[in-house]
């Protein structure tokens, strides 16, 4: 809509139906909050508001575990990473806790690897700088906890190619791949694409597969987030569009 920003896509199948969780900001203020829509043959449905704080929400990190279904989005300006609860679908959401406080953490992920919960996010670690380059991992036993370690080696990396996360860390022929932000030439100018090599409480390694950018051909001038589950994918683009007034 010409009035609103939209962002940050993730998928959640539910009761055989898709759903698309994203950002969603009022471009008069920029103060995003969670949105979503149901996929069909036809497109997407109207979108429905289904999370808003007094704070700047979006990367609407959405998954299912033990029949509950959990979104961490981002919520650096509440100064913490918060885990929510679906209480009823898709628009009622409780905070269940905070999984890490006092950080500035941006675009958080987690996935189960090696029998432990591992979290992803970016740490922005003073104010004025991009906050795109530091990814620092945590790692916990449990995933309703506030007891995450951080990983020794933190940040695990410090680069603008991909430091920042751009989506679900997959699992594909038993090797994990996460995507990045190709922040190297502006913020969110395209995908990096990483297989985790080795992951441990004491060792973190992993290695560029592939940086894919957007389709100038197509208008287009930034692409930032990327996510698939079962037979649908979900991305986000910018078109900078010239206005006369």
């Amino acid at each position: 809509p010409k009035t609103k920003f939209w962002a940050d896509p993730f998928i959640l199948t539910h009761q055989n139906k898709q759903f698309v969780f994203f950002e969603e900001a009022d471009s008069t203020n920029n103060k995003g909050y969670i949105s979503c829509s149901e996929m069909s043959k036809e497109g997407l449905s109207e979108p429905v508001k289904v999370l808003e704080t007094d704070y700047h929400l979006s990367f609407p990190n959405v998954f299912k575990f033990n029949n509950h279904i959990y979104m961490i989005p981002e919520s650096a300006a509440s100064n913490a990473i918060e885990l929510w609860r679906c209480s009823s679908f898709p628009n009622q959401w409780e905070l269940q806790c905070k999984l890490i406080n006092n950080i500035k953490g941006v675009d958080t992920i987690i996935k189960f690897i090696n029998n432990k919960w591992w979290l992803f996010t970016t740490v922005k670690p003073i104010d004025h700088v991009s906050g795109n380059e530091e990814l620092c991992i945590y790692y916990a036993d449990d995933l309703i906890t506030d007891q995450w370690t951080p990983h020794p080696k933190n940040p695990v990396l410090s680069d603008a190619r991909m430091g920042r996360n751009a989506g679900k860390i997959e699992h594909i022929d038993g090797k994990y791949f996460r995507y990045g932000q190709f922040s190297g030439h502006g913020y969110g100018k395209a995908l990096a694409k990483s297989e985790i090599v080795e992951i441990s409480e004491t060792t973190y390694r992993e290695k560029l597969v592939d940086i894919v950018f957007p389709d100038a051909s197509k208008g287009f001038d930034n692409l930032h987030t990327f996510n698939f589950e079962d037979n649908l994918a979900v991305g986000d683009a910018l078109q900078k569009v010239k206005r006369f007034f």
